[in-house]
């Protein structure tokens, strides 16, 4: 539909102007001025939007995050929050291996019966609850924030990846919790046993085991989904994370997503692994992004 420009004191040196979807794909509708034939529309970057007295855009349409100084700001704020919260999952998943490596490594276990596995947890019990909780529960909690955060950021250039990845996220983020609050009420459990029945408390342990495995702590299929959404998702968007942080992505996910299949459950431990450097890169980008105005410099 064809309106007239409010005037040239306006900026808008020409005296038609329509309606037009940003051609970038930025989720807003504005009437863009136009030249005086119809066919010498101004480029993207050269049309200038006429008073909003004048013409009013679809508001569902022009709220894109970043056009007014406070906007930003609750942007900036968004994404620093996010930031922090990779770099807790980062730091979360650094810890996890660490103490696996050392005050948790039993070394050599062939020929263990399984008393003996579960008293060698047992003279570590607070280790092993503190563990649970960081690996798990802490990790489980950032995850939601930076889950949203990514969506928020990603959802007006790549709705589709990104509304079918974030519910992964989400729920990778449900399951890794539940499976550290199992192990640590499980754990408490076969603690108490223990001093009855050292038998019946290593085959409880057992069974919470292949549980916690179950939910969260061996399958890393929901949450390798997830990373490949997100990582597809930018690499659609052409903005908001570079090109080797989404490759990565695609990387990670899909060693996490493999582990569906019993024989590839090892490729859990590069899953973790790979997704250290991901979580880093996100945080590091996310912390020195300038909100919505460094967002549209990349997108241009």
């Amino acid at each position: 539909m064809w309106h007239a420009c409010a005037s040239a004191k306006e900026g808008c040196h020409v005296n038609v102007c329509r309606s037009r979807v940003h051609p970038r794909g930025c989720g807003w509708n504005w009437p863009f001025c136009c030249a005086l034939s119809s066919s010498e529309l101004l480029s993207a970057n050269e049309c200038v939007p006429v008073a909003a007295t004048k013409l009013m855009p679809n508001p569902s349409l022009t709220s894109n995050v970043g056009r007014h100084p406070k906007s930003r700001g609750i942007m900036n704020l968004e994404m620093r929050i996010g930031g922090a919260s990779a770099i807790i999952q980062a730091l979360c998943y650094v810890l996890g291996f660490a103490l696996l490596a050392t005050s948790m490594n039993p070394g050599n276990t062939d020929g263990w019966t399984q008393i003996q596995k579960l008293e060698f947890i047992l003279e570590r019990e607070s280790l092993f609850a503190f563990w649970n909780i960081v690996i798990y529960v802490v990790f489980g909690a950032a995850l939601v924030v930076l889950a949203v955060v990514l969506h928020r950021l990603l959802q007006p250039v790549a709705s589709l990846a990104v509304s079918i990845g974030t519910p992964f996220g989400l729920i990778w983020a449900g399951l890794v919790v539940a499976s550290g609050m199992v192990a640590n009420v499980g754990l408490a459990w076969a603690s108490g046993v223990y001093e009855t029945s050292a038998e019946a408390a290593a085959q409880t342990w057992t069974v919470i085991g292949i549980v916690q495995d179950g939910i969260g702590g061996g399958v890393e299929v929901v949450g390798g989904i997830w990373v490949i959404c997100i990582s597809v998702a930018a690499l659609r968007a052409g903005a908001i994370l570079p090109k080797p942080i989404n490759l990565l992505g695609l990387v990670v996910g899909i060693c996490g997503a493999v582990t569906i299949v019993p024989a590839l459950s090892d490729m859990g431990t590069i899953f973790g692994l790979l997704q250290i450097v991901w979580f880093v890169g996100i945080g590091v980008v996310l912390l020195r992004a300038n909100g919505a105005q460094q967002v549209a410099e990349e997108e241009a």
